[in-house]
């Protein structure tokens, strides 16, 4: 693991910045990392949270407690996975994307740029999104 600037939840103190985190950092905070997942910096990861094989998650991530992320799934930057959603392989999130408290985002989803899926919504997989994004676009 070669990941730098990450911001790890610890108990008693909060978010806290690891600059050059260890396994054994994420394997205290039941973190479990796939091979070859590529991780910006400023990225911040809950405890319990689970990330597939050769996925890539931008800078400025906000990744909640019990998040599962499949393999090859990309994640923009500045976007925010609230607790307990699940993200399915190959699916792909717009920068600064939202997605809500157990929502199920399904393999080869597009989340478009500032997207908010709300809490337990699901979004099938492929493009189902699509024909959808005005609806969850955020406004000004």
């Amino acid at each position: 693991m070669n990941f730098k600037n990450i911001y790890l939840w610890v108990e008693g103190k909060g978010w806290t910045l690891f600059e050059n985190p260890t396994a054994k950092d994420f394997e205290e905070r039941s973190i479990k990392i796939g091979d070859d997942v590529k991780i910006g910096y400023n990225t911040k990861i809950g405890n319990d949270v689970m990330i597939g094989n050769n996925a890539e998650i931008g800078s400025g991530v906000n990744i909640s407690y019990y998040v599962e992320i499949g393999d090859y799934v990309e994640i923009g930057d500045g976007a925010k996975i609230v607790e307990a959603a699940v993200i399915g392989n190959n699916a792909k999130i717009g920068t600064g994307a939202e997605i809500g408290y157990e929502a199920k985002i399904g393999d080869g989803a597009v989340i478009a740029p500032y997207a908010k899926i709300k809490a337990n919504e699901i979004i099938e997989e492929s493009n189902d999104i699509v024909s959808k994004i005005n609806k969850y676009i955020k406004e000004d």
